[in-house]
Formats: structure tokens, sequence, C-alpha cells
């Protein structure tokens, strides 16, 4: 399995590509959110978290531009 941290955007296109390689369809993203924020579960218990962490994948993925 290839592992990515992005740093800086990516394109919808880059993530078919490695969905394609890997589970078809589906590209899997993790988000690190520790204990100590009081998150006890594997989904993300706080609203306004999973509303900041929307935030950040929508903006490290771009739409791809036409050619």
């Amino acid at each position: 399995m290839t592992v990515e941290i992005l740093r800086s955007a990516t394109s919808r296109a880059r993530l078919a590509s490695l969905a394609e390689a890997q589970f078809g369809d589906v590209v899997k993203a993790v988000v690190d959110v520790r204990p100590s924020q009081r998150n006890r579960s594997r989904s993300v218990e706080d609203g306004a978290l999973r509303d900041l962490i929307r935030e950040i994948v929508t903006a490290l993925v771009e739409d791809d531009q036409p050619e």
C-alpha cells in the first residue's frame, strides 16, 4: 500500500489514480485525533472538529482543470 502525506493540494485525478491502484474507487484518509482532545472513538465526535477536518480536506483536493 502506498502512503502519501499531503502537504499541498492534489488533484482529483491524482486521487483517482491512487484509488485505482489500491481499492478500486476509494481513497482512504486518516486524521489523527489524539485522546487528549477527548476523542475516544474511531469517529470524530466533536462537530466543530469534523467541520475543520472537512475544510482542510476540501482545501487539499483541487478540482481538475479541463485541458
